[in-house]
């Protein structure tokens, strides 16, 4: 009974703190957290699959991004709206495959 109390914490809590990574992962990865924020987030991401992945994309994207220079508006938009659903639940949709 109580290693099932304990892993239904540490689920909880993870994805609590997949949330909180979420909300600050662009600010993470442009060098814009406190350093303790940062510890924490990379810490978390190490341990953490879904959000490594989530990290790695968004280094990818970013790169290449910068790599094409001026970006249309469009595009803008529609990443950036990607991203916010991302963060509303961080946890992949049943029968989908995908966050």
């Amino acid at each position: 009974m109580m290693r099932a109390l304990r892993r239904g914490w540490s689920a909880m809590r993870l994805r609590i703190d997949c949330a909180r990574v979420g909300r600050i992962l662009h600010a993470h990865l442009a060098g814009e957290v406190s350093e303790a924020d940062a510890r924490w987030v990379t810490a978390h991401l190490e341990a953490c699959l879904h959000c490594g992945m989530d990290a790695d994309l968004h280094r990818r994207i970013s790169s290449s991004l910068a790599r094409r220079g001026a970006v249309r508006r469009e595009a803008v938009t529609r990443l950036i709206a990607f991203g916010e659903s991302l963060v509303e639940d961080p946890r992949p949709r049943k029968g989908t495959g995908t966050p």
